[in-house]
């Protein structure tokens, strides 16, 4: 009998506990106006945050509560930190005091869950600084080694 993997599986197991999650999404806003001088502007990175089997069917269970409040309170459906800070799209017009209280919301939850949090950034220099130093081939199934975003995903992966 072989298993065929569906996502929805994926989800029953987190949502029953018997498996950690993890979330990862890119970030690094190359391009930004307000980016430090230090910061490469062709940087890549990735950001995992790993949530624990322990908690991670509370999670689930507490997640689509926690968006219906952001809902009421700015009219937006996720959290977009750097729109909440920089007060743009979903939260022009909300005031300084309150897109402060979501991130003070958030701070409070990772206090208490003290999640793991794994970042991983990559710039064409790093790249081919590190390409110099190590023999990777070119391709690794869906990945392109050649590019700063693959390589800094899959030493992501690699960490998490």
């Amino acid at each position: 009998m072989s298993y065929k993997f569906r996502y929805q599986n994926f989800v029953d197991e987190q949502r029953a506990g018997k498996i950690h999650g993890v979330f990862i999404d890119d970030t690094g806003s190359p391009g930004l106006y307000y980016t430090s001088s230090q910061l490469h502007p062709e940087r890549k990175s990735w950001v995992a945050v790993v949530v624990p089997r322990s908690v991670i069917a509370e999670v689930w269970n507490q997640f689509p509560g926690a968006i219906g409040e952001l809902k009421v309170q700015t009219g937006a459906n996720e959290f977009h930190f750097s729109d909440i800070f920089m007060g743009r799209r979903e939260f022009e017009g909300i005031s300084l005091s309150k897109r402060m209280a979501i991130f003070e919301f958030m701070s409070y939850l990772f206090a208490v869950y003290n999640f793991p949090i794994l970042v991983q950034t990559l710039d064409p220099e790093s790249l081919q600084e590190i390409r110099g130093r190590v023999q990777f081939p070119d391709r690794l199934g869906p990945f392109n080694f050649r590019k700063q975003e693959d390589l800094a995903f899959f030493f992501l992966l690699l960490r998490v």
